[in-house]
């Protein structure tokens, strides 16, 4: 527990409990309003101590079975009381005490601030047990996430590239001119691809750059068959969105569809308010495998960056992927 909370849960219950203790004195004795008062501080004073005590218990004992810590505590602070209450009678600050409820309700009432005091640090230290598990998992799940992506890149990484280098070789051989540009574009879109496994977010204005970049690869190898098209405003291309998220979607929709210049598929990517969305017309399905592993990533990452998982909308027609920026 920190100390900081310690402190404002020990001082916003201690006058709480103060009046709890005060309240047979407020209810069977008339005491000038003076008097009150300073048995009021005296109690809220005792207990806001007690309190403090019971968390230095919990502490030295936090890895002992709870009735350890419990039995300890009710020893420590009756102990206590049992000093004070004997310096008191020494000193004639209070009279000893008599049969009946006068010496009855200080045990119970002692008990009851106890125990209160108890259950109150096991509350917030099983709150703060669970944050703190909260924490952990999600860090495990972003490690979990980091090592798919790594994977899926180290698995795309060398179709693409036969497919790239197949293409720059029939490039040279018709125009080497072309050939260059194409060497250039193949670059950049390299060098973003390494840049980008050092991190889970890009910025998204980086993001449409790098998927546009693949679109023009794909395009010198597939012509007119593949069209694109982008229109995302201004004040989005700031926000944050996960790495490889739009490229992977215009890959699935290259990878998925059988598509010729008589029949081009039409990639477009525009946002809808605060959604950036992907989509696709569908063209005719390739017959290739579909594990669904790149979405159940991309879907994941998205929840632990905006907690807003990603929309699919299908129809016979078109294909849509909505992603919410940070």
């Amino acid at each position: 527990m920190t100390v900081s909370r310690n402190f404002k849960l020990a001082a916003a219950f201690s006058p709480v409990l103060g009046l709890f203790g005060l309240s047979p004195v407020l209810l069977f004795q008339k005491l000038p309003l003076s008097e009150l008062a300073l048995i009021f501080c005296v109690l809220t004073t005792g207990i806001f101590t007690f309190w403090n005590i019971n968390l230095y218990i919990t502490r030295l004992f936090a890895e002992k079975p709870m009735y350890v810590r419990y039995g300890i505590s009710y020893l420590t602070t009756f102990i206590i009381h049992s000093v004070i209450i004997g310096v008191g009678i020494l000193v004639g600050a209070s009279n000893p005490p008599v049969s009946g409820i006068s010496t009855l309700y200080p045990i119970l009432s002692l008990l009851f601030i106890n125990t209160f005091i108890l259950i109150i640090i096991d509350v917030v230290r099983l709150q703060e047990a669970k944050a703190a598990a909260r924490i952990e998992i999600n860090n495990l799940k972003i490690a979990n996430l980091e090592a798919q992506k790594q994977l899926l890149v180290q698995q795309l990484q060398p179709h693409f590239l036969f497919n790239t280098l197949a293409t720059l070789k029939s490039l040279i051989h018709e125009d080497p001119a072309i050939a260059e540009k194409y060497t250039l574009k193949l670059s950049d879109f390299m060098r973003y691809s390494t840049h980008g496994n050092h991190g889970n977010t890009v910025k998204l204005s980086d993001e449409v750059h790098f998927t546009k970049s693949y679109i023009e690869l794909q395009q010198y190898r597939f012509g007119k068959a593949l069209q694109y098209s982008e229109d995302i405003a201004q004040e989005l291309l700031t926000s944050k969105i996960p790495v490889f998220a739009l490229q992977l979607l215009a890959e699935n929709a290259v990878k998925h569809n059988y598509f010729t210049p008589e029949n081009p598929l039409l990639i477009k990517v525009y946002n809808d308010g605060s959604k950036v969305c992907v989509t696709n017309n569908k063209t005719g399905l390739r017959l290739t495998e579909r594990s669904g592993l790149g979405l159940k990533n991309l879907n994941e990452r998205l929840l632990l960056l905006t907690a807003v998982p990603l929309e699919k909308e299908e129809d016979e027609h078109f294909f849509t992927v909505k992603i919410t920026v940070a």
